[in-house]
């Protein structure tokens, strides 16, 4: 066991480690630093918040209320809205196709369940991959050049790892109640390393050896803004005092600190290679008035950007505690994870959408379907208006419906069956052509691994009405077997 002492000169606890050290000590600001030298490997790192591909950060906000995604692309100042998300989803946008862009994707911390849009095209993507007690982090941890979802449970320290390059999950132990998720490529192996941080303290597990480290940087009221400062390919430490607005980074290249003052109290440090060097740039959010101040490293120009608003938060703010912006910052930005009356915007776009039957886009959404699942032979959606919709006499009260993507990136909507009184589960079979009766989908019937959406609605396939309400969109992929 060692003792190491913190910013403030205290004696700190430091991780028990089985095996030896080679420890290297730098000084700061009267800061005493203890740092693992570890072998120096050339990596290419993963797009940050580059939603336009040009290897640089791009200032970006999420309205939460609403799901709205406002990107300002560095490559040429084009404006990108994008409505993907609600307001009891977080944003957690990555490189999870591996084009070098990073993808729309939010993460809704209830069920686990991350919504993704990738840049490469296809059909949005749906995984259930997290629980209600897990918060989403960001990293490339098997080294493939892809973002992996991944989660972070606070209370347990776990990490539960979906690796992109060949599904395999991983679960790992490393954290503690308290702790912070801090995920970085500390050995510059092109691997993510699991990191957690308390109170100045950094808890580290190399990937390229499986190693440990415990390492002092930063005090109880500081937060961890690590990131590669000097273009080294690996990621510094670093932390933000928010009351002074006081960045400190220990730099891996020199094994010296590097200092700025640059925020205050009310800004959100964001830091992101917004120059394309290389090198991420000191840079801070004010919620207020959406303002982004960037201190550029490439030329020490200082720049400000306006772009965002109060109840924007910065779409940069993966894999940061959501449920802490309240009190470190007083900004909730419209997240509400207790009130059960809300639930997730459509996943679909009802302006894309081409209603072979009625366009029921107008209709109330008072139906929840929770789900679409299904068995070996039947498509099974529980909606809870099951026993509530009135029967017209003909013993029918609901139409369920599909959407099936089309070429041009729209989506056709169909019913294909009836419901009866309590009914929730029809013959998989009878999602096809034959059944919808349509000429766009004459010959339609679903392809194994294919995404489709899927609502529930009061009558609307002819002219019989019960009831002019409906439930959400579910998209989910349609079974290999």
């Amino acid at each position: 066991m060692k003792t190491i002492k913190n910013f403030r000169g205290d004696v700190f606890f430091a991780l028990v480690c089985g095996y030896s050290h080679s420890w290297r000590a730098s000084a700061a600001a009267g800061a005493t630093a203890l740092i693992l030298s570890v072998s120096s490997v050339t990596a290419a790192p993963l797009p940050q918040h580059d939603f336009d591909g040009d290897g640089r950060s791009d200032v970006s906000v999420y309205f939460s209320a609403e799901g709205n995604w406002a990107i300002l692309q560095s490559r040429d100042q084009e404006v990108r809205i994008r409505n993907w998300g609600w307001n009891q989803t977080e944003p957690a946008p990555g490189d999870f196709d591996g084009d070098g862009q990073s993808d729309i994707c939010v993460y809704d911390s209830r069920n686990g369940l991350w919504y993704l849009l990738r840049s490469s095209g296809g059909d949005p993507f749906l995984v259930r991959w997290g629980a209600g007690d897990m918060d989403p982090v960001l990293g490339d941890f098997d080294g493939d050049g892809k973002h992996d979802f991944a989660v972070y449970q606070t209370s347990s320290g776990a990490w539960c790892i979906l690796n992109s390059s060949d599904s395999r999950p991983v679960i790992q132990n490393w954290g503690f109640s308290g702790a912070q998720p801090v995920p970085g490529d500390y050995d510059g192996d092109g691997k993510t390393d699991m990191a957690v941080y308390l109170e100045g303290t950094w808890y580290i597990l190399y990937s390229h050896d499986g190693s440990t480290d415990a390492l002092l940087w930063g005090w109880a009221d500081t937060e961890p803004v690590q990131a590669d400062y000097d273009g080294d390919g690996k990621t510094d430490m670093a932390v933000f005092h928010a009351a002074t607005g006081y960045w400190i980074v220990f730099l891996s290249s020199t094994q010296n600190a590097q200092t700025m003052i640059w925020g205050n109290a009310t800004s959100q440090p964001m830091p992101g290679d917004y120059d394309g060097d290389g090198k991420a740039d000191f840079t801070v959010y004010t919620p207020d008035d959406g303002r982004w101040c960037i201190a550029r490293s490439s030329n020490g120009q200082l720049d400000t950007v306006v772009w965002g608003a109060a109840a924007a938060e910065p779409a940069a703010q993966a894999c940061r505690l959501i449920n802490d912006d309240q009190e470190r910052y007083g900004h909730s930005y419209g997240h509400d994870y207790d009130d059960e009356n809300y639930g997730p915007t459509e996943p679909i776009d009802f302006g894309t959408v081409e209603w072979l039957h009625t366009d029921v886009s107008g209709w109330a959404r008072t139906a929840t379907l929770p789900e679409v699942s299904f068995n070996a032979t039947q498509i099974i959606m529980e909606y809870d208006k099951a026993n509530v919709w009135p029967d017209t006499g003909r013993g029918l009260v609901a139409n369920p419906w599909i959407f099936v993507p089309k070429d041009d990136g729209g989506w056709y909507a169909a019913t294909w069956e009836w419901l009866r009184p309590g009914q929730t589960r029809k013959a998989r079979s009878s999602v096809a052509g034959d059944h919808i009766k349509r000429d766009e989908l004459e010959n339609f019937l679903p392809v194994p691994g294919a995404w489709y959406g899927f609502m529930v609605s009061g009558l609307a396939r002819d002219g019989d009405r019960n009831v002019l309400e409906r439930s959400n969109v579910v998209l989910v992929q349609w079974p290999s077997d």
